[in-house]
Order: structure tokens, then sequence, then C-alpha cells
């Protein structure tokens, strides 16, 4: 009983803590993100799939949104502040051709 009672401590401590932490490091994502991405694609999804899709379906949807939705703007305001302080000039030998 009591081996038996630390093999159920050690696993739940196991599957809350340290592996939520290893994968998250290892994919980009904040632990607690790991672990509420575990609940919700078990919900959406359901079933034994859901659970095991949940962490390479929250890094695909972090890729495509830093990509393209907040990527975008960034990229946008970057461009307009270097075309606004960097002039541009033409050169007289273009002109007088």
């Amino acid at each position: 009983m009591i081996v038996t009672g630390i093999f159920i401590a050690i696993q739940n401590l196991e599957g809350m803590f340290y592996a939520p932490r290893i994968v998250g490091n290892y994919v980009g994502l904040h632990p607690m993100t790991v672990i509420v991405s575990i609940f919700v694609w078990g919900l959406l999804i359901g079933g034994v799939i859901g659970p095991l899709l949940a962490v390479p379906l929250t890094a695909t949807v972090k890729v495509l949104l830093a990509r393209y939705v907040w990527g975008r703007p960034l990229r946008q305001q970057v461009l307009q502040s270097t075309e606004a302080t960097l002039p541009v000039q033409e050169t007289e030998v273009a002109t007088q051709a």
C-alpha cells in the first residue's frame, strides 16, 4: 500500500509539474499554457486524441498567430518608421539621363 501511494504521488507530480515544464521548454510554450491546452483540446476534440494533440496544435496556433496576426502589424510599423526616417533622394545623374 505504501509503495502504491508513493507511486501514485510521484506519477501525479510528474504529470502535473515536470512533464509540462519539459514539453513547454522544448516547444517554447509556458508550462501553464501546456496544462490549459491539454484541458481545452481534450474538451474540444475529446477522447484520448485531444490531449495527445494538444501541444502540437497549440504550438501551431501560436506560430500562425505570431506570423500572420501579430507579425504583420509589427512589420508594417517597422517599414513605416524606416520610410519616415530615411528620406529618398534622387540623384542628378538619373534625372539628367
